[in-house]
């Protein structure tokens, strides 16, 4: 079953300190394609079928998507990606060379999230390299064209988990704030959200209602208490857990065993001991029988999420097959 999503065909992220790169989506860039099928109806479209026939070669098994592309649709564009991946291996590009008098001269692009070229200062264009040698621009791709390791993928979509919980964080914590607001009868200064949580007032009338012991002369109050009382022990969980959560980033894969379809989950530890993510460590690779059950029990209770979802404790849905789980 297929899920929406509003995931851009694009995403920008590091993957590593000074190496910030794009991927493109493959289920964005898919949509509007060439047929393999049709007869090619100029030169252009001869050489972008040749070139991606060589592609298809060189890396067994992998899919083209290719479409016209530029201002006057004159281009000729194919993403390179693998069945199932989330991400693109990257893309090609064929154009008439624009310099040359040679009507015969094509331009040949490659570009992916593996090449640095530091002589432009647009972010596509500093993972591009090109030639006018058809033979070279194979080699190219050979060379560059490489599918996102679960390191990589890891890295660049953490940004987007990182974001998620601290606004899911904010969401609770503004919520305190307009209950405890509800309770008093009066605006409070939204600095002291701290003295609240650990207001032994409080503290003392949380333990009487627990236990049965307060009588309210209205049900109103002790309704708004207790809803001050909950959200308050959210805020101590969500402080607890940037000192103690592991969080562990999940990809899920089906594969075909025998005629029969399964799943396999690559793992990474992205984060220990903070919400920002550090380091990447301690790659695995599961079936659906060697999972762990803490990491399977999470992924279940945010796959009935909606996407872009983020449970505290629990973690966060980034798409239908990567999952944030704190563990």
């Amino acid at each position: 079953m297929t899920i929406t999503h509003n995931k851009p065909t694009r995403i920008r992220g590091n993957i590593d300190i000074n190496n910030r790169v794009t991927l493109w989506r493959v289920d964005k860039v898919t949509e509007h394609t060439i047929d393999p099928e049709d007869t090619p109806q100029n030169d252009l479209a001869a050489a972008g079928v040749e070139f991606t026939a060589a592609i298809k070669k060189a890396f067994r098994g992998c899919e083209l998507h290719a479409a016209w592309s530029g201002a006057d649709s004159m281009n000729f564009k194919a993403f390179v990606y693998m069945p199932g991946d989330t991400y693109c291996m990257g893309y090609v590009i064929i154009s008439r060379g624009l310099d040359s008098e040679d009507a015969e001269c094509f331009v040949y692009k490659v570009t992916a999230h593996t090449i640095t070229n530091n002589r432009h200062n647009d972010t596509v264009l500093q993972q591009t390299c090109k030639t006018s040698n058809p033979k070279k621009a194979v080699a190219n791709a050979k060379k560059y064209l490489r599918r996102v390791t679960h390191e990589e993928l890891s890295k660049i979509t953490s940004e987007e988990y990182q974001v998620a919980m601290s606004a899911q964080r904010d969401m609770v914590e503004e919520e305190l704030d307009d209950a405890a607001d509800a309770l008093f009868g009066i605006r409070r200064h939204r600095g002291t959200r701290e003295n609240l949580v650990d207001s032994p007032l409080l503290g003392e009338m949380f333990y009487q209602m627990d236990a049965g012991t307060m009588t309210f002369l209205s049900p109103d109050v002790e309704t708004k208490l207790k809803n001050v009382h909950r959200l308050c022990k959210e805020v101590k969980a969500i402080d607890a857990s940037r000192v103690t959560d592991k969080v562990v980033c999940v990809q899920v894969h089906e594969v075909e065993t025998m005629g029969e379809k399964t799943h396999e989950f690559s793992t990474a530890v992205v984060g220990k001991n903070r919400w920002a993510i550090d380091h990447i460590t301690d790659y695995c690779r599961y079936t659906e029988e060697t999972l762990p059950e803490d990491i399977a029990g999470k992924i279940a209770v945010l796959s009935v999420c909606g996407m872009n979802a983020a449970v505290i404790g629990v973690g966060y849905r980034y798409d239908g097959d990567i999952f944030y789980v704190i563990c």
